[in-house]
């Protein structure tokens, strides 16, 4: 919860951050450019999920894992 707070804040705050006036440029691209990369990155992973299960279960294990061996020949 404390992290939510956070970053409502955040982006509550952000023209002020950026030093500009509210709902100009960069105050409102940024929070747009986060959300595009969240959903592309949530989305690459689901097919991942599917298409490819070794490589999303090698996922945050590192290059020497068991389940992330066959990862070199497939990049």
């Amino acid at each position: 919860m404390i992290l939510l707070g956070v970053t409502y804040l955040a982006v509550d705050n952000l023209a002020a951050m950026y030093g500009v006036e509210a709902g100009t440029g960069p105050a409102r691209v940024a929070p747009i450019a986060y959300l595009v990369i969240f959903a592309a990155g949530t989305a690459w992973g689901l097919i991942l999920k599917r298409t490819k299960p070794t490589v999303y279960e090698g996922i945050g294990r590192g290059t020497r894992s068991a389940t992330a061996s066959g990862l070199s020949t497939i990049l």
